[in-house]
Parts: C-alpha cells; sequence; structure tokens
C-alpha cells in the first residue's frame, strides 16, 4: 500500500471517531442540561420547597 493511501484511511478513521465521540459528548451535554432545566423548572414552580 502507498503512503498516500495509508494517510487516507488514517484520516477517514479519525473523521469517524471524531463524529462519534463529539456525538457522544453532545449526547452527555444535553442530558445535562436537561436535568438541569428539570430541577430549574421545578424550583421556579415550587418556590417554598426550594433550598434557593
Amino acid at each position: 500500500m502507498s503512503l498516500q493511501y495509508k494517510t487516507m484511511i488514517l484520516i477517514m478513521d479519525i473523521t469517524v471517531y471524531g463524529q462519534i465521540l463529539a456525538s457522544y459528548i453532545i449526547f452527555i451535554i444535553s442530558l445535562r442540561l436537561n436535568c438541569f432545566y428539570v430541577h430549574f423548572i421545578n424550583n421556579c414552580q415550587h418556590p417554598c420547597s426550594s433550598s434557593l
């Protein structure tokens, strides 16, 4: 195999792994944001029970 072909495969692998990693990170962040928003909305709706 030529060096150019190996380099192309390597770049494609990095791109695929990068996309998987990015989507995983976005998924984790959106889950944490959803939890934060749920707590925030609950605190707004029930100010008596909130500790803030």
